[in-house]
């Protein structure tokens, strides 16, 4: 039996730069990934694909340090961390359902992603996906908020705010 991949004991091993596939066989499985800074400074990991993914991140003694759902591109995961030269971390990533099965990619790069959501203009709009609910604040009367939505089928779709603020 193939271990790889599947804990921390086996866990794939990537580095900078580097993009692997995160294969899920069956739902509810996890796809481990080991690494280690290969000098300080900030490092990016995330998912691109078209799954829902989900993203754990632990330290080398195996506690869980954050995690992440949708940060990324759609629906994918992303998690920046600031990291010493020769910290070692663990990566577990899986589908956000369960039930779940197929593959996406994991990469790590050195440096904040360039695809920061922050709604504040087109480039930077938060991106919706079909049944999440998206939960923004304003911070100043007049101000605008960004999205952006690919609609996964041909039919109508209905967007709607709700809250206090008058939108």
């Amino acid at each position: 039996e193939d271990l790889k991949g599947s804990d921390f004991a086996n866990a794939y091993v990537i580095s900078v730069g580097q993009s692997l596939p995160a294969v899920i066989d069956t739902g509810g499985d996890y796809v481990y990934f080991k690494f280690t800074a290969p000098s300080a400074g900030t490092y990016t990991f995330q998912s691109t694909g078209s799954y829902d993914t989900y993203g754990d991140l632990y330290n080398s003694s195996q506690s869980q340090i954050t995690s992440n759902d949708d940060a990324g591109d759609g629906s994918n995961f992303l998690i920046s961390r600031s990291m010493s030269a020769g910290e070692t971390v663990y990566l577990r990533a899986r589908m956000y359902s369960g039930s779940n099965t197929g593959s996406f990619t994991v990469s790590v790069t050195k440096g904040t992603s360039s695809t920061t959501e922050n709604g504040t203009s087109f480039s930077t709009a938060y991106t919706l996906t079909s049944g999440v609910s998206k939960a923004v604040t304003f911070s100043s009367s007049g101000q605008n908020i960004y999205f952006k939505f690919t609609a996964p089928s041909a039919k109508s779709y209905t967007f709607k705010s709700t809250g206090s603020t008058d939108t």
